[in-house]
């Protein structure tokens, strides 16, 4: 195991090349975290978000200015917040949902109208903010 200690380092971090990564600060996003941050606010009063579409041209930054957002949302207190990149079935997105927020759906053998059943039955008196990315 000794021989690859040695071994010259490239990166300070490799994670941030990850498309999962999200920065502790945003740069020159300031307007766009305004936005977003102003609809997912309305959580913390107790009601229910607006609707809220982000479009833009690939790698423009939807994705992490949501994610960072989200971040700063949870600082505020326990959020319930489930995001989904939202590019397979709906049957998939559904399960995945449920899942997310702790609905008990199996793997197979439960058809779509169950799974929304039981997720809208888990969510009817909860108050949470669903991300769908990448739903075109």
């Amino acid at each position: 195991m000794e021989m690859f200690r040695g071994r010259p380092k490239l990166f300070k971090n490799r994670d941030i090349l990850s498309p999962l990564f999200v920065p502790d600060t945003l740069q020159d996003r300031e307007e766009e975290l305004a936005d977003i941050s102003m609809y997912l606010g309305y959580i913390l009063d107790g009601a229910i978000p607006p609707h809220l579409l982000i479009v833009g041209s690939p790698g423009s930054g939807k994705t992490v200015c949501v994610k960072y957002a989200l971040n700063e949302l949870r600082k505020y207190g326990d959020i319930p917040v489930s995001y989904v990149v939202a590019d397979g079935t709906a049957y998939q997105i559904i399960t995945a949902l449920a899942r997310n927020f702790g609905c008990d759906v199996a793997l197979k053998g439960m058809g779509f109208t169950e799974i929304w059943s039981v997720f809208e039955k888990k969510m009817s008196d909860s108050r949470a903010i669903i991300v769908l990315d990448e739903i075109d």
